[in-house]
């Protein structure tokens, strides 16, 4: 998100109305629907991610790596362990 700080977004318990206007509050004015778009569904990500952290759904950082290395397996690219190895 170039030009603002993940600090920028409103982190409450607003709803969604107040959390898309605030968000326009802070936008440049001349973006392009398609870039506004883009930085609501951000933000509409990044607070489900929040929520989602606060009722303890996480995935450990060990498993999340696990499932990098098979996805980059899959895509016929040297896992992690095989690209540090060299």
């Amino acid at each position: 998100m170039q030009g603002l700080a993940a600090d920028q977004y409103t982190l409450g318990m607003n709803s969604a109305k107040e959390e898309v206007l605030s968000l326009l509050e802070i936008l440049p004015d001349d973006m392009s629907m398609e870039e506004l778009l883009q930085r609501i569904a951000f933000k509409a990500r990044l607070l489900r991610s929040i929520e989602q952290a606060d009722r303890g759904e996480l995935i450990p950082n060990e498993q999340v790596m696990e499932e990098l290395d098979q996805w980059l397996e899959s895509l016929g690219h040297p896992s992690r362990a095989a690209i540090s190895n060299k």
